[in-house]
């Protein structure tokens, strides 16, 4: 290596320049330095570097620390020649140096260099390339950086003996000198319990016409192995001990020559159906001209989705490009029947097939690795690592140069590989009713599909798009030919989908399947997941899911994580989670007595929630007495409410039915009122109207009869429908009044004056909006009073007093301003009301102006809203008085535009 900067890891930590030490900083700063250096090249995620500083019990501060260390080390060796750099990652931080200046990366690459040597039948050279890297090691590994790196210095520990181990073995069967006896008989001496020390002692002894003490070197191994971990001797040693005896010590045959190419790929499905797009995904990542350039393909997706299939044809179709053969191995990651394959065993299998002799296998995983990176360097492998648990397992069955491709199917995110550059992603997910129809119809042809079309659709809904639940319905149908898809639908229905979806094998049982997922689980996670099934709607926020489990946001958020990494809910928008059908009715199975509670605190969740939104839209709600509190500031403003209405209206369609089902009689009248109130505004009127007349036809509450009654004449009124609004809003106000009501009184009587003026009563309707004008001054409702004197003002320019009503009009202004309140649609309201006194006094263009500032605040928070139709309506017409015809005929048109999207002719 030519002068500069190096990093000595194989013995103290060491960091120097010139054979002159750098001083790196304090011990915190040599810690995450040493770390990254472990894996240079790689990023090292921020949470592993906090733990090799702190360990299990890390200061809050700990992340920032490792900043603030980084940060210093960058200060420490930016300029310092051969020094290469610190690249902060999306997950951590990776250290880029050239690999001739750390000490452990040219001992790897030293022990690379020996087995492919040894693969090349050429062991002179393998042992040479073995020594110098053996030269390396100054003392034990990361000496002087405390206990935190332990597990990182034992690893390298055991490399070391492991090399030393294939390096005097190949020495003493290839005719090694005095040299290679004394090292025996001191590694012998200081570690007695590995057999393969002993094993090449023997052998060295043996041919130095010592045969005696090798047999001895022999019995003291047996007797250690025997009176400390109570074994006999292994193979290797009893072959050994058996040659010395018939003194058969002819040199073992070299390794049989790699035969190739391997073929280890299961066999493939014959047509793989409905994953077009995963194929070309898989494509453009392995080959395409924008390919990262990344030695694997992660494959992701939840229990069933068809991850193995795809993985298994892909790997078939793309064979040919990979000369040197397919490798294969199930990693058991989650099994039903078996635990888990290590690393290390899968690397053993793939050695033998390799072609190496078990006898010269590393009896270590970092050693097996290191064997398997060299052997296959310059080769073109595709490799296949199905079902893997977690990255653990991944990471020393990584080649470590480029050529060869791995292929991953997992359950589990593997956020460490994506994020750290080493894997692409490519997340699976269920089919739709088109790939779900033509997955049936490969199964059982198109013929009988199309004779019960409906039926077809509902065993589709059924399987949920889970390509599993597909397949063994299709094998079901299949094995029954007499029996239709209706019969199989109706089966599917009264039995539920986990009944008869089962094909009696674990690996087809989709209720087993799933049931491994979910055993993976922390306990936080298993619950939530279990909770689901209370939940009818089609996904959860993290506030509902607080509610729903009773537990903190945060708790909560970590649980949703655990949740999407395993592939057991979708977190389809941001911040918002799904479980797909087969696998709520899984959740809903294992998790239904503990459902009842948490429907009712979801249903005060939404209740709650609701009820805040409505009333930043329609404030007369704030006087209705809910069963829950109602969590203060929850809502910004109107705008941010009906956006709230807006998202959640899937999982809000169906709760008052759930609350009544669950015996909350309160609760469904009142979230009918709100949800009512939020469709009103945001223009789907009839539907607001169904939900209104649905629970008045299912309340006896008087209470709750007179709030809906009011909401229904509200917007029957709002809409032109005046006799349902006059019945309605009547009886509102009878209610109130035997109820004692006097503030819902006075709200009704404003809405029946209205109603009366526009039915020409203008007397009696200038009566009702008094009363509930004196109403509102005497208990200081403002928004109230505004209301009321926007009212009567509307009634005076009615009754053609412009003058008087514009006075009015400008105090209801006035006082809606005091108020403080945001409430854009009152304001559009009587601006829409001073519009029309202007343009009865002649003031045409002021009345254009209002018109238009109304129209422009009513278009931001109620664009679909009669109101606005309304206040369009007035600017047209005084276009209109102000000779402005092509302005008018604009604004007409728009009018008509409106109404039609209303569905209002």
């Amino acid at each position: 290596m030519d002068g500069g900067f190096a990093l000595r890891l194989l013995g103290p930590f060491e960091a120097g320049c010139d054979d002159e030490p750098v001083d790196v900083g304090g011990p915190r700063q040599r810690v995450v330095l040493a770390r990254l250096a472990l894996e240079a090249g790689r990023t090292v995620v921020v949470e592993r570097l906090v733990d090799a500083v702190w360990g299990e019990r890390p200061p809050e501060t700990a992340r920032r620390q490792v900043h603030t260390a980084i940060s210093a080390l960058r200060r420490r060796l930016d300029g310092v020649p051969g020094w290469g750099s610190l690249r902060t990652e999306p997950a951590g931080y990776r250290l880029d140096i050239d690999p001739t200046r750390v000490d452990l990366l040219r001992f790897e690459t030293a022990v690379g260099e020996a087995h492919r040597l040894l693969g090349a039948d050429r062991p002179g050279d393998a042992v040479r390339a073995f020594r110098d890297g053996l030269a390396l090691w100054r003392g034990p590994a990361l000496a002087g950086l405390g206990d935190r790196l332990g597990a990182h210095a034992a690893r390298l520990e055991e490399a070391r003996l492991a090399a030393l181990e294939e390096c005097l073995d190949h020495e003493a069967r290839n005719g090694g000198g005095p040299r290679t006896l004394a090292d025996l008989t001191q590694a012998h001496a200081e570690h007695p319990l590995r057999e393969r020390f002993t094993a090449a002692l023997m052998l060295a002894l043996s041919r130095a016409g010592r045969q005696s003490e090798a047999l001895a070197a022999y019995r003291r191994t047996a007797e250690a192995l025997s009176g400390e971990l109570g074994v006999d001797p292994g193979p290797l040693l009893e072959r050994r001990f058996t040659e010395i005896l018939r003194a058969d010590l002819d040199p073992e045959p070299p390794a049989p020559a790699w035969t190739a190419p391997l073929r280890q790929l299961p066999a493939s499905v014959p047509a793989l159906i409905g994953r077009d797009r995963e194929v070309a995904a898989l494509d453009s990542a392995a080959f395409g001209q924008a390919a990262p350039g990344r030695p694997a393909i992660v494959v992701l997706g939840t229990a069933g989705i068809g991850k193995s299939t795809l993985a298994v044809a892909w790997a078939h179709r793309v064979a040919e490009r990979y000369p040197d053969g397919q490798l294969y191995a199930d990693l058991r990651g989650h099994d039903t029947l078996h635990p888990p394959l290590r690393a290390g065993d899968v690397l053993h299998r793939f050695l033998e097939a390799l072609g190496v002799p078990a006898e010269r296998i590393p009896g270590d995983e970092e050693g097996r690795a290191a064997q398997f990176r060299s052997i296959v360097a310059g080769r073109k492998l595709l490799l296949l690592l199905d079902n893997a648990r977690d990255e653990e397992q991944i990471r020393p069955l990584l080649p470590g140069a480029p050529g060869s491709l791995v292929l991953v199917t997992s359950r589990t995110e593997l956020t460490g590989l994506v994020a750290g550059g080493t894997a692409t992603p490519l997340t699976l997910g269920t089919f739709d009713a088109t790939r779900s129809r033509a997955l049936l119809a490969e199964r059982l042809g198109a013929d009988r599909l199309t004779t019960d079309p409906g039926a077809t659709d509902e065993v589709i809904r059924r399987c949920a798009g889970l390509p599993l639940a597909l397949a063994v319905l299709g094998a079901r149908a299949l094995a029954t030919p007499d029996r239709s898809l209706g019969t199989l639908a109706r089966e599917l229905a009264a039995a539920g989908p986990l009944e008869v979806l089962d094909a009696g094998l674990p690996a087809f049982d989709v209720r087993s399947v799933l049931s491994v997922s979910y055993a993976a689980l922390g306990e936080e996670a298993a619950r939530l997941f279990r909770l689901f099934g209370a939940h009818a709607g089609p996904d959860l926020t993290v506030p509902a899911a607080a509610a729903l489990s009773d537990r903190p946001p945060v708790v909560v958020t970590r649980a949703l994580r655990e949740l999407t990494r395993g592939h057991l809910a979708t977190e389809h928008e941001t911040g918002r989670f799904a479980l797909h059908d087969l696998l709520r009715a899984y959740a809903r199975e294992i998790g239904h007595a503990d459902h009842r509670p948490a429907l009712r605190r979801l249903l005060d969740y939404y209740l709650a929630t609701a009820y805040a939104g409505s009333v930043c839209t329609a404030r007369r709600l704030a006087r209705v007495v809910l069963p829950v509190p109602v969590s203060a500031g929850t809502f910004r403003d109107g705008d941010e409410a009906l956006a709230w209405f807006g998202t959640e209206q899937a999982n809000l369609d169906g709760l008052p039915a759930r609350a009544r089902d669950a015996g909350l009689p309160g609760h469904a009248w009142r979230l009918a009122c709100a949800i009512g109130i939020s469709l009103h505004w945001r223009g789907h009127w009839k539907d607001a109207i169904v939900l209104h007349q649905t629970e008045l036809e299912a309340t006896a509450d008087p209470y709750g009869r007179q709030q809906l009654h009011y909401g229904l004449g509200c917007i029957y009124q709002a809409y032109g429908f005046a006799p349902e609004a006059s019945r309605h809003l009547g009886r509102a106000l009878a209610l109130a009044q035997e109820r004692g009501d006097t503030g819902a009184a006075a709200d009704a009587r404003l809405d029946v004056g209205n109603v009366l003026f526009e039915g020409g009563d203008k007397a009696k309707a200038i009566a009702h909006a008094r009363t509930a004008l004196a109403y509102y001054r005497e208990h200081g409702e403002v928004m109230g009073e505004a209301g009321a004197l926007n009212a009567l003002g509307w009634f005076q320019a009615g009754s053609g007093d412009f003058r008087g009503g514009l006075e009015l009009c400008e105090q209801s202004l006035a006082r809606l301003h005091a108020s403080g309140a945001d409430d854009p649609v009152a304001e559009a309201a009587v601006i829409d009301s001073i519009g029309l006194c202007r343009s009865g006094l002649g003031d045409h263009d002021a009345a254009i102006e209002e018109y238009r500032r109304a129209a422009e605040i009513i278009g931001r928070r109620a664009s679909r809203h009669r109101l606005h139709i309304a206040i369009v309506t007035g600017l047209a017409e005084a276009y209109r008085a102000a000779g402005r015809e092509t302005a008018a005929t604009r604004e007409f048109e728009r009018v008509a535009a409106l109404r039609e999207s209303l569905g209002l002719g």
